[in-house]
């Protein structure tokens, strides 16, 4: 059975505003006459939750047990100061290949708008791209203070949110900061610092949106190889077996399996009419070629080494 999971979006003047609460505290307090709020809760599990969030909003007790009970028919119920809507979806199992259903359940406020769902499947995905898309809103996702507990660098957080949106699995995020530290053990705790820190969060995204490991990248690969060095801690064996097989490990210093270069660089930038080059631009020259020749030939240096 599918965790449960809260996940808020609010549509204010400002923007959009997504938060993914652990309690059901202070959610209510999110709710305001002056802008839209979106309550997404994934998961039967915890029925204290779903009691929780009734209780936060005053839904009929009547209308807590039909959530709960999946069996229920499609209805439609307006009581009170809400809307009651019992829904079926019906998908394709991918592993299967069976038809299955599942019960979406929908309660309209003044303002609000909670949806629960038996299990996390991305129902929504498409509504709310369209609400950004046809409303011109900011979609950018504030920063949780939280992310240092999940060791996150700051600078990696906004490139993996919009991973996370192209691939449509942005509300999959407490998920992310749960599987990061996850991936980082398995792979050796590299450090989180370029370009070791964005291996490990590609990784660990993947692993959120396809499963685990089903797609493991060739920096992943060349990582566990040992081509970015040795890692501080031993890596886990299955995630070795699924990423390289019984290819061995690099037990050395990766550079030293690169032959010797500078005279043949030096040859390359002679015959590109540097033949007197001091080392900075042989050094230049081996990191970015195209750019390094371009420099020199168009700079007062380069002008004075080619006229030689």
């Amino acid at each position: 059975m599918t965790k449960n999971s809260i996940h808020v979006i609010q549509y204010t003047p400002e923007g959009v505003k997504e938060s993914f609460p652990e309690t059901v505290d202070g959610i209510s307090n999110m709710v305001s006459n002056d802008h839209m709020t979106w309550i997404n809760i994934s998961g039967l599990q915890n029925t204290g939750l779903i009691a929780e969030i009734g209780k936060a909003f005053d839904i009929s007790s009547l209308f807590l047990e039909d959530i709960l009970n999946t069996d229920q028919r499609p209805r439609f119920s307006d009581e009170s100061d809400h809307l009651y809507i019992i829904a079926k979806s019906f998908y394709l199992g991918k592993e299967d290949d069976v038809v299955h259903m599942e019960q979406l359940s929908f309660i309209v406020g003044s303002h609000y708008l909670i949806t629960v769902q038996e299990t996390d499947a991305d129902y929504f995905k498409d509504v709310r791209k369209n609400l950004i898309h046809d409303f011109n809103l900011n979609a950018n996702i504030p920063i949780d203070p939280k992310v240092l507990t999940f060791q996150i660098p700051g600078g990696m957080l906004s490139n993996l949110l919009n991973q996370m949106k192209e691939m449509g699995v942005a509300d999959k995020y407490p998920q992310l900061l749960e599987e990061m530290p996850r991936v980082r053990a398995e792979l050796g705790y590299p450090p989180l610092v370029t370009p070791t820190s964005q291996i490990v969060g590609s990784m660990s995204v993947l692993n959120v949106a396809l499963g685990r490991y089903k797609m493991i990248p060739r920096e992943v690969k060349d990582l566990i190889l040992g081509k970015y060095g040795r890692t501080p801690g031993p890596i886990d064996p299955e995630v070795k077996r699924l990423a390289i097989g019984d290819a061995p490990q690099i037990d050395h210093r990766p550079a030293d399996d690169i032959p010797p270069q500078m005279k043949k660089l030096r040859e390359k930038l002679a015959e590109e009419g540097f033949p007197n080059a001091p080392i900075e631009d042989v050094l230049s020259y081996a990191s970015f070629p195209e750019v390094t020749l371009n420099f020199l030939r168009h700079s007062n240096i380069g002008m004075k080494f080619h006229d030689l």
